[in-house]
């Protein structure tokens, strides 16, 4: 019986680590236009979080700012190989 149960806690734990890492794609897939620079393969669910909360807060701050930009625009948010809101992407790997 012990290694019945212990199969089945793997498997869930398989199963869950299975859905985290298929929306962490889903959520790249959103994020992509931000990172058009940056291979997929090099963002850490680390950076994949990071870049998506810095987009979220910027979403927010235009909401509550008077000037509207037109749909679509992400403003002065700017995300390439070289500039990750004001940190490298070297930087961040760490």
């Amino acid at each position: 019986m012990k290694i019945a149960k212990q199969r089945k806690i793997a498997k869930r734990e398989r199963e869950r680590c299975a859905t985290i890492n298929k929306e962490f794609d889903a959520l790249k897939g959103k994020i992509a236009f931000l990172t058009a620079g940056i291979p997929m393969k090099q963002l850490s669910k680390k950076m994949v979080l990071e870049i998506a909360t810095e987009y979220i807060t910027h979403l927010k701050k235009n909401l509550r700012s008077p000037s509207v930009e037109p749909a679509g625009s992400t403003g002065d948010l700017v995300v390439d190989d070289h500039d990750y809101f004001g940190t490298t992407v070297e930087a961040m790997s760490d």
